[in-house]
């Protein structure tokens, strides 16, 4: 069934996960750009996404999508992160003894260890996102690009703890249509992963200049309400003083 733009919108506001339908011969994650993956940020709708969908999409890993390991179909992962319990056919994994009530239990996972722990990693996170969540992570997308809009890196002139701790906070490359400068820095900073445990400096350095956007955003808002207070021309309900009065008299 064919849908306007505007109804797409409509329907994805409704959501509260999007699992995009890529057909394994199609173009989406080698050819072209999915509207789907778009249109699920515009409207805060948190992705179930593969690792091929974060190649191919690098800007939706982190807060914004769900982690799917590939051993689990779309209808598994969603049965798991909603706390049912799925059956499976394979000898090798048994779903029934995994859910999100019994994550660390002993022998919570039968199967391979890599893919347990992608199955708890994937539950840990849930898939629900707050409002205030996505409030959070678009703000620091956009603190972190003033900041880098004259700089090349977040605290001083080499690559430092400070950048690896941002980058690791935001998760995944920014939209580099809407946040350019962040999305220079953070391909720039991706190529020194090798070198990341080695780099000088505080992680927790880097991590204050969301902590510095956040007052400094709320600053003028306290500040017009200061504003509020002061009543620079007077008021007429104010009460006269007699004194002054008696002398207009």
């Amino acid at each position: 069934m064919d849908v306007s733009t505007s109804e797409f919108h409509a329907l994805v506001q409704y959501m509260d996960v999007m699992i995009p339908a890529f057909s394994p011969k199609g173009g989406y994650l080698t050819l072209q750009a999915s509207s789907t993956m778009h249109t699920a940020l515009e409207n805060h709708v948190s992705i179930l996404a593969t690792r091929a969908m974060w190649e191919a999409y690098p800007h939706i890993r982190g807060m914004p999508s769900i982690l799917r390991p590939a051993s689990l179909t779309e209808m598994e992962a969603i049965g798991l992160l909603r706390g049912a319990r799925i059956s499976s056919e394979r000898p090798d994994v048994n779903f029934g003894l995994l859910n999100s009530h019994e994550l660390e239990e002993p022998g919570s996972c039968m199967g391979p260890s890599e893919f347990c722990d992608d199955v708890r990693d994937m539950l840990r996170r849930g898939w629900k996102r707050t409002p205030e969540e996505w409030y959070q992570h678009l703000e620091d997308l956009k603190v972190l690009n003033d900041h880098l809009l004259t700089r090349s890196y977040v605290e001083g002139y080499t690559p430092s703890q400070a950048d690896v701790g941002v980058y690791t906070s935001v998760g995944s490359a920014p939209d580099a249509s809407q946040y350019p400068h962040a999305a220079r820095w953070y391909k720039h900073i991706a190529s020194y992963a090798q070198e990341h445990e080695t780099l000088p400096g505080d992680k927790e350095a880097g991590l204050k200049l969301f902590a510095a956007g956040a007052s400094g955003a709320a600053a003028p808002a306290a500040a017009a309400a200061d504003d509020d207070d002061i009543d620079l021309f007077g008021s007429d309900d104010e009460e006269e003083d007699p004194e002054a009065e008696a002398e207009k008299k």
